[in-house]
């Protein structure tokens, strides 16, 4: 560009000299043609002196251009170096996916020289399972004229033929009608974060199949136990109660028997009598509370009824019972958890509220069977208590609950009481799937 000034300069130059050698000899002129001759002359001259203004401010122009080609190839070394030593892959390609550029992170993530790539389509990257999907996604970009284009995730093959797991980013330069005409793609390794996902998939797969075991293994394990309190439940009552009342109606008989003047052996007796009574009756409230046999006789809510007035009287609490829509007959498993449930939560009412009274509702409809125990008690803050952890009563309630595909809440508010929630499915279907928990 200054070559080109310098002669421009030494052009303007030798015609000021020409200019010159005219006006000396337009003064050599004859008189008539000397006047005509100076103003052209003159004209000329001013000509010159705008070609002179109109060289300086080319000059300036030059030299502007000269700054601003400098500043851009700053920058473009700038980004070069950016592009270059950038720590994820970047890969410039045209509209149709042919490798432009591409930068030391691609290389070497794909294991090939940029010499290489150049020319080459970027699909030749990418795994063959997925150079369908990847073709796809490149006419997707010729044809969308504007909006974001999602990021991918895509498998690379590297040169030795290892693959490596990539997200790729787009961005495109697009033309005056919108559509792109240079893309380019950001390449980022995630292997190691597809391996570790993987890896955690693989895990909670196993936890799954762990906690699918382990309920298995509780739904089992209570149905075994309910089956055994049954078993000694009726051992108890049909056999050793039914024994001692045979022993204390043969005590009783003895004590008729015996003569009037052996008061200290019919004081005995009577003692013995007494206590075999005594013994009868903690058998059969041992029997009732391993299996009431009530529940299998009477229902649910006459058991459940039967076991709220007990528990009333004998922890002098105010129990307010009410039973609506009970089915007489229901699954065992679902009748033996609401009657364990109630049992547990009044225990708790005893040892923890410290309340004088309580409600106890069973109700039942078309869809479900609703148990709610309320006290007006100290209550707790379920939040606090949920992290010193929950106590094995509320656990095991929880449990038997879920095991019949019911669901169990508790709400509590300190110094205004606590509410246990039981649902369980109400309708045929669900009470049937209810009463055949997995791994039964």
């Amino acid at each position: 560009m200054h070559k080109q000034e310098d002669i421009f300069q030494r052009q303007i130059d030798a015609a000021e000299r020409h200019l010159d050698v005219l006006q000396r000899r337009a003064q050599e002129a004859p008189a008539d043609q000397q006047e005509l001759l100076l103003e052209s002359l003159e004209q000329l001259s001013s000509a010159m002196e705008e070609l002179h203004v109109s060289a300086e401010e080319l000059r300036q122009m030059n030299e502007e251009l000269v700054e601003a080609g400098r500043a851009v190839e700053t920058q473009r070394k700038m980004y070069q170096d950016l592009f270059d030593f950038a720590p994820d892959g970047y890969l410039v390609t045209d509209q149709n996916g042919i490798i432009q550029e591409a930068n030391r992170a691609a290389e070497s993530l794909v294991q090939r020289r940029r010499e290489f790539l150049r020319g080459k389509p970027l699909a030749i990257l990418v795994s063959g399972e997925q150079r369908k999907e990847f073709r796809k996604l490149i006419n997707d970009l010729r044809t969308r004229v504007e909006g974001e284009i999602p990021g991918r995730e895509f498998r690379f093959r590297t040169r030795r033929k290892e693959i490596v797991d990539v997200a790729l980013g787009v961005t495109a330069t697009r033309d005056a009608g919108g559509l792109p005409v240079t893309v380019r793609w950001q390449v980022r390794d995630i292997t190691q974060r597809k391996l570790a996902e993987r890896e955690i998939q693989k895990v909670q797969e196993a936890l799954r199949r762990n906690r699918e075991e382990l309920r298995a293994l509780a739904s089992r394990l209570l149905t075994a136990q309910e089956e055994e309190r049954r078993r000694l439940s009726r051992e108890l009552h049909d056999e050793l109660n039914q024994k001692l009342a045979m022993l204390a109606v043969e005590v009783e008989s003895l004590e008729k028997e015996l003569p009037a003047s052996p008061g200290k052996i019919r004081k005995q007796l009577r003692k013995l009598r007494d206590q075999v009574v005594e013994l009868s009756d903690h058998v059969h409230t041992l029997a009732y509370g391993l299996h009431p046999s009530i529940l299998d006789d009477l229902g649910l809510a006459i058991a459940v009824k039967s076991y709220v007035q007990d528990f009333s009287r004998r922890e002098k609490i105010d129990v307010r019972f009410a039973a609506r829509g009970i089915p007489p007959s229901l699954p065992l498993g679902i009748s033996s958890c609401i009657y364990r449930v109630t049992q547990e939560a009044l225990r708790n009412v005893a040892k923890h509220a410290a309340s004088r009274r309580c409600t106890v509702r069973l109700l039942g409809s078309g869809e479900e069977i609703l148990l709610s125990i309320k006290d007006f008690g100290v209550g707790f803050d379920p939040e606090a208590s949920r992290n010193q952890g929950i106590g094995l009563g509320i656990v095991g309630m929880q449990e038997r609950v879920r095991l019949v595909n019911g669901t169990f809440s508790i709400q509590s508010i300190p110094g205004r009481g606590t509410q246990i929630l039981v649902r369980i499915p109400g309708n045929k279907e669900k009470i049937e799937t209810a009463s055949h928990p997995t791994g039964r």
